[in-house]
């Protein structure tokens, strides 16, 4: 009988093995889920599906505080100096251009995107610094990898360069586009 599964054996790599179930009709859905991971997931959703379609209008002043808040939390619980396992995506200087960001994603793998090749389980992703200003979407640029952070705590890792810093941030543009953005300092 071809039905039959017991009869059926087959080798399958280990990080496809996620994906298996779904080839047979079956998915499970996550289990006992505390109402902070809920919420930490529904920010991840939101800005991720607005921010990798290009759609700023996602960005308002509560949400990224409420992101800003969540990621802190944890930054504040991991370690200063980081342990990350090979193979790593080492990215650098987007200088806020999200355009920039996105081809990169398109090109080399979005962390998130499991349905299609998102890699973030075998794959640590780094970014070392320089992430804010130069570029016009520089409040765009740090969301998305914030929320990045806060879905892929242990996979997901930004290191602070000299435009994270605020003196610059306030000097070549993460400052003035969020007072035009929020209207308020």
């Amino acid at each position: 009988a071809d039905d039959d599964m017991s009869v059926t054996v087959s080798k399958i790599a280990i990080n496809k093995l996620r994906d298996e179930p779904k080839k047979i009709g079956l998915v499970f859905e996550k289990q006992s889920l505390n109402a902070q991971q809920i919420y930490c997931e529904s920010l991840y959703t939101h800005f991720v599906s607005y921010l990798l379609a290009g759609n700023s209008e996602a960005l308002t002043k509560d949400l990224v505080l409420r992101l800003i808040e969540e990621v802190s939390k944890v930054f504040l619980a991991q370690p200063v100096l980081l342990r990350l396992r090979i193979p790593t995506k080492i990215f650098g200087n987007i200088n806020g251009q999200l355009d920039e960001l996105l081809k990169l994603f398109e090109h080399f793998g979005n962390p998130g995107d499991t349905n299609l090749e998102g890699d973030i389980e075998g794959i640590n992703y780094l970014f070392l610094g320089d992430m804010i200003n130069l570029g016009k979407q520089s409040l765009e640029v740090i969301c998305l990898l914030l929320a990045f952070k806060i879905r892929f705590p242990d996979e997901f890792f930004l290191l602070r360069g000299h435009h994270e810093d605020r003196r610059m941030a306030r000097i070549y543009g993460l400052g003035d586009e969020s007072v035009a953005r929020f209207k308020e300092d």
